[in-house]
């Protein structure tokens, strides 16, 4: 569901959807669209006995062909009990970084945390031809968010397989490579500029998701397609699950972060509707978020994820059981449902989205935090919110209003995507082309600093 900018480079489809708003770049709108569901049957296999699969329809022959809706593809799988240990599955993580201490990650006692993407990276570093400014770029941005009183930074460390940091096992996203071979760190730098403002950086991974490109697949890690050739990690796959988690330890060894995220983006939902193998897909999906908490937690840091905001098409469509994750303790400290609405949206307003949520079962070691759509300040329509469609164009307060009542609701976390729309004059990546867009954005801003 990530966002209407994050589409800009991948046009994707699922449960966000895109659409155009004049000379506007339009927004996903992760409202009542999102419905369809998985082709793909993958052929990769979880912990789990080789009769078992067999009666879930997947196969646990050694080499198996994977059916998808637009490619068949043969990989090598193991149906072993154990998680792939061979050399083949990903590369050492680097040593060439020491061991980085493992300080606990205390969160502050209102999250005010603001996600930094991929696309905001691509075009901040695609403008630095150095070290010094990118240092200069990564400063600007996070004075910024320093001023608007942000205190908990989400740096899109890996999207689409691909390191904004210097990785032993994936590639490096092509914005930085040349930084990172004149030997410039971004994450290293990111990090310490936090620290340096007193906020807390935690890394922002897409765990699966492998994109358009399949040079960015890490040799011998099943992947499967979907409908729009997008190439994904097969979250059934022992062998994949090895790969990201090393990834994970890789980042924690490596810097001082304070904590690691997962967005929405676990199997794709472009389909046409094959649930053959759910249960499979999503004892995948669940033994990664386990795996990968117990990692997080032995380092004394945090572990999150941020789903869309239905979480019953994330069940359903996307394997990830969110529900479960909140009601029970050893996935996840804090769940942050994606709810990109205002109040006037038909089916899907803020206040009724966040009641939903609050009603769902939680742990007590689990904190519920609610992500904002910033990045819809100043639109001029909200396609799918029925009579709410004008809403972010009528007002200029809707954000300052969206603080306001979550903290009337106890809730302690609040992130906004993206954090250049913080100033909307400079922001590359939402497209306030109309005087007026620009006006309100300007006005939203404003008065959502005065109460942050």
């Amino acid at each position: 569901m990530r966002k209407r900018i994050a589409w800009l480079a991948l046009v994707v489809t699922g449960v966000v959807l895109l659409c155009a708003c004049g000379q506007r770049v339009s927004a996903p709108t992760t409202g009542t669209n999102a419905s369809s569901n998985v082709t793909t049957t993958e052929t990769a296999v979880i912990t789990t006995t080789a009769d078992s699969l067999s009666s879930m329809g997947e196969s646990t022959t050694d080499t198996t062909t994977q059916t998808l809706p637009s490619v068949s593809k043969t990989v090598k799988t193991t149906t072993t009990t154990k998680r792939s240990t061979t050399k083949s599955t990903t590369a050492k993580p680097s040593t060439t970084k020491p061991t980085v201490a493992n300080t606990p990650t205390v969160l502050p006692s209102e999250m005010r945390g603001a996600w930094v993407s991929y696309i905001e990276l691509n075009a901040l570093f695609s403008k630095c031809a150095t070290a010094a400014q990118a240092k200069a770029a990564i400063d600007n941005l996070f004075d910024m968010l320093a001023d608007a009183r942000i205190n908990v930074i989400f740096f899109h460390v890996r999207a689409n397989s691909d390191a904004y940091y210097d990785s032993a096992i994936f590639k490096a996203a092509s914005s930085v490579s040349k930084l990172l071979s004149a030997g410039f760190d971004p994450l290293t730098y990111a990090v310490e500029a936090a620290h340096k403002r007193s906020m807390q950086l935690h890394a922002w991974v897409n765990p699966y998701r492998v994109g358009f490109n399949s040079a960015y697949v890490v040799k011998d890690v099943p992947t499967f397609k979907d409908t729009a050739g997008r190439y994904y990690y097969a979250p059934t796959s022992t062998t994949a699950q090895a790969l990201i988690l090393d990834g994970i330890r890789e980042l924690l060894n490596n810097y001082a972060i304070d904590g690691v995220q997962y967005d929405d983006y676990f199997y794709p939902s472009d389909g046409s509707g094959d649930t053959t193998n759910a249960d499979l897909r999503r004892a995948g999906v669940d033994a990664l978020v386990s795996g990968t908490y117990t990692l997080v937690k032995s380092k004394g840091k945090v572990f999150g994820v941020s789903p869309a905001h239905n979480a019953d098409n994330t069940y359903n469509k996307l394997y990830a059981d969110v529900k479960k994750w909140m009601s029970q303790s050893g996935y996840v400290d804090y769940i942050c449902p994606q709810l990109y609405f205002g109040f006037e949206h038909s089916t899907a307003a803020l206040d009724k989205m966040v009641a939903t949520w609050k009603g769902y079962p939680r742990h007590t070691s689990v904190k519920l935090c609610v992500g904002l759509a910033l990045y819809k300040i100043g639109l001029k329509s909200d396609t799918y919110a029925g009579a709410g469609k004008t809403e972010w164009a009528d007002n200029t307060d809707i954000m300052k209003r969206s603080v306001q009542y979550l903290r009337q609701q106890n809730i302690k976390g609040i992130f906004f995507y993206c954090a250049t729309v913080f100033d909307p004059t400079t922001c590359a990546v939402v497209d306030f082309k109309n005087d007026s867009d620009l006006a309100v954005a300007k006005k939203e801003i404003e008065n959502l600093l005065s109460v942050l």
